[in-house]
């Protein structure tokens, strides 16, 4: 997808609520960096050759090569993960803007759906995100 400006991600919080650290932020924060460097490799947000390919859970996932991509979504998903933790952030929504600041797509993470805020455990979490990240990939495939 040619013309991209910009990446934005934005999240729903319920006002009020403290921020408490949980077992499972560490693989929270570690999947919202995959998912948007998948969504980023994915919708072609950047040319397909800057990005390596790793494996997280188990799946073959595209991570951009960029130092300052990198640092961005780190710092990004990093800064979201006491609000997942403490259950503050119901939404993360990305969205991929045109050089004129207008959304063309939005792909939205309802952590709700699908019991990723009941999940007791950090193997039974990074179960449910591989389902997630798995879905990305044919969903991706099948919009190209």
């Amino acid at each position: 997808m040619s013309g991209i400006a910009s990446v934005t991600a934005m999240t729903t919080i319920r006002p009020g609520e403290a921020s408490n650290e949980s077992p499972c932020a560490a693989v929270l924060s570690e999947f919202l960096e995959a998912l948007i460097h998948q969504i980023l490799f994915l919708r072609a947000v950047y040319h397909q050759d800057l990005f390596k390919r790793q494996r997280l859970y188990n799946i073959a996932v595209r991570k951009a090569a960029h130092p300052g991509v990198v640092t961005y979504i780190h710092h990004l998903a990093g800064s979201l993960k006491d609000g997942v933790a403490a259950g503050t952030v119901r939404r993360i929504i990305v969205v991929l803007l045109s050089p004129a600041h207008q959304a063309l797509e939005k792909f939205v993470l309802d952590l709700r759906v699908g019991g990723l805020d009941r999940v007791g455990s950090p193997l039974e979490l990074e179960a449910a995100l591989r389902s997630i990240l798995l879905k990305l990939s044919m969903a991706g495939s099948a919009l190209r």
